[in-house]
């Protein structure tokens, strides 16, 4: 059962809500003692997000070839459809749904090599997710590129065999061949271009071809 509720106060730690219909049936019936709280974003989508996500399906519409709001109909009605949403306006929508709509466009342009005319880094809502799409379809973080695995932690240095360790939990980006050149020549590289390194996990290692058995050097 899901129920809205309104926010009454927030004190001391303790969060007093008044639910938006009755519930007292229910919580005998199921003999409730916690319940699950997720916070509804009252901002509203800024003027720069709705910038970012038109410009993204405007580079998505000269690379396909179809009409702007025929594909911005159908990429958020598939957006809702993943997301099981009801609908999403790209006029009052939330912050957060933005956000979340954005992180979609730009996993869909790095999924097609679709060309864009600024970095997608430049219009992610969420740094870190933006560089696990990267590493998941093994595009640059910067350009947008073919890439490689860069590994951010210095696995030689600190007692490591690539071959032998497990790579799950190390620092990783995506980068072409250019770019990784300079990350290593360049230790301001990572700040200059407002990349945001993750952890990898199973997941990526496996796609990646890296080694998930053996000696952990960092705990994930």
């Amino acid at each position: 059962m899901i129920v809205t509720a309104h926010i009454l106060s927030y004190e001391d730690g303790e969060l007093l809500l008044h639910p938006d219909e009755p519930i007292s049936r229910d919580l005998l019936q199921k003999q409730a003692h916690t319940i699950e709280i997720r916070l509804v974003d009252g901002r509203e989508i800024t003027a720069e997000q709705r910038r970012a996500v038109f410009a993204q399906i405007r580079d998505i519409s000269q690379w396909s070839g179809h009409d702007p709001e025929y594909l911005r109909d159908y990429l958020t009605w598939d957006f809702c459809c993943m997301t099981d949403r009801e609908s999403l306006s790209l006029s009052s929508c939330t912050v957060s749904d933005a956000s979340e709509f954005l992180d979609y466009l730009i996993e869909f342009c790095l999924r097609w090599d679709v060309p864009t005319r600024e970095p997608l880094s430049q219009r992610a809502g969420d740094a870190g997710r933006y560089t696990y799409y990267c590493i998941e379809n093994r595009k640059c973080c910067v350009c947008g590129r073919d890439g490689e695995i860069h590994h951010v932690d210095t696995v030689g240095a600190n007692g490591g065999n690539r071959e032998r360790i497990s790579h799950i939990g190390l620092l990783a980006l995506c980068l072409c061949r250019e770019h990784h050149t300079q990350a290593h020549s360049d230790p301001e590289f990572l700040k200059k271009n407002h990349l945001v390194p993750i952890k990898l996990d199973e997941y990526l290692c496996k796609i990646n071809n890296l080694n998930t058995k053996g000696k952990a050097l960092w705990q994930s």
